[in-house]
């Protein structure tokens, strides 16, 4: 779903922020205060103070040696490992550490983008241990960005972690153990056709229809050769968005949640779904266009609007195994008409 669509129905039903909110919240204190009071009563002060105390004591550290090749010999990451402290964005920008955590999300299935630079061979202590250390040509870049955080967030969620997109002691340790563990592909039938692709491009531009709205438009020549089936080729995009305008009377929409909000937004090469979004399929050629944003948008309503989106082709012989993707790349549009954009134009 995207997020026009998300935005037309949220817009119906988001309520202003006003004081009658605050009074919502007001009423809500006294119930946990007379909570509070009530446990004091029956079970007094201390026990009281016992249960803040269990509550608030961190859970026991998982006892573990870095064994993986990306991880041996990392200082930050033995750090890390005791939460002495955990790996986040806002400290731990780029670096050896950064680097070794994209390589383990790669290894655990989860496709992270090449670097923007040139792949070069990177310094002797990055990362020493590592089998592909010599070829960068498939590299992620080490740089902590939001590509980095939605990835880890995905990670986490999918295995049942704390979802704070922080590296600590346990999720370094379910990363460890799921980059060591190979993603099983199907075995195929002789003879059987895969996806490939032969050329695949994506455009973030300004919508020419309504300022304050991002266009996207991505183009995919497949593979159709004595080895390659392009109907075995799927197009997908996945999104995610926050968006908080203030209108001239005052009153605010708030929508979304970032990066917590990754979606698949509905772009499918199945006949069957095709008419559900601005898109044409035909042999192996394939385009598609997406207009995101709010929807209207009035000319003096401030506009804090970020959307970030990931295209990739899969390939349904081998279980959606993802052979090239695009991003995830950000957009930022703020402000009133005319509106800036951060992050549009460009092409991957």
């Amino acid at each position: 779903m995207r997020v026009r669509q998300h935005d037309l129905h949220a817009r119906g039903q988001c309520a202003t922020r006003s004081a009658g909110g605050e009074a919502i919240r007001a009423q809500a204190r006294p119930v946990a205060t007379a909570g509070l009071l009530g446990l004091q009563r029956a079970a007094g002060n201390a026990a009281v103070a016992r249960l803040v105390q269990r509550q608030q004591q961190p859970a026991p550290l998982l006892q573990y040696d870095l064994t993986l090749p990306e991880f041996v010999g990392i200082p930050r990451l033995e750090q890390a490992k005791l939460n002495d402290p955990a790996l986040k964005r806002r400290t731990d920008r780029t670096g050896p550490a950064v680097y070794a955590i994209q390589k383990a999300l790669i290894k655990s299935g989860l496709a992270m983008p090449r670097s923007t630079k040139r792949n070069e061979r990177p310094a002797a202590d990055e990362s020493p241990n590592d089998p592909t250390f010599a070829d960068r040509s498939l590299d992620p870049d080490g740089v902590w960005g939001d590509e980095t955080t939605n990835k880890l967030w995905q990670f986490q969620h999918e295995h049942g972690l704390e979802r704070d997109t922080r590296v600590g002691n346990r999720t370094l340790k379910e990363l460890q153990d799921a980059a060591a563990t190979p993603v099983p592909q199907p075995i195929l039938p002789s003879g059987t056709k895969i996806a490939g692709v032969e050329t695949f491009t994506v455009r973030y531009d300004k919508d020419e229809l309504q300022d304050g709205k991002i266009r996207i438009d991505a183009d995919a020549v497949f593979k159709d050769d004595a080895t390659h089936d392009a109907s075995k080729a799927e197009f997908q995009q996945f999104v995610s968005s926050r968006a908080r305008s203030v209108k001239a009377d005052g009153s605010v929409v708030d929508i979304g949640t970032g990066f917590l909000d990754v979606r698949d937004d509905g772009y499918h090469r199945d006949p069957a779904r095709i008419n559900d979004r601005s898109q044409t399929y035909a042999g192996n050629l394939y385009h598609m266009t997406d207009r995101a944003g709010l929807d209207p948008l009035e000319p003096d309503e401030v506009l804090d609007f970020r959307f970030t989106a990931e295209q990739r082709i899969v390939d349904l012989a081998r279980n959606e195994m993802v052979i090239a993707s695009r991003g995830p790349h950000t957009v930022v549009v703020k402000g009133r008409e005319p509106r800036r954009y951060v992050g549009a134009p460009l092409d991957l």
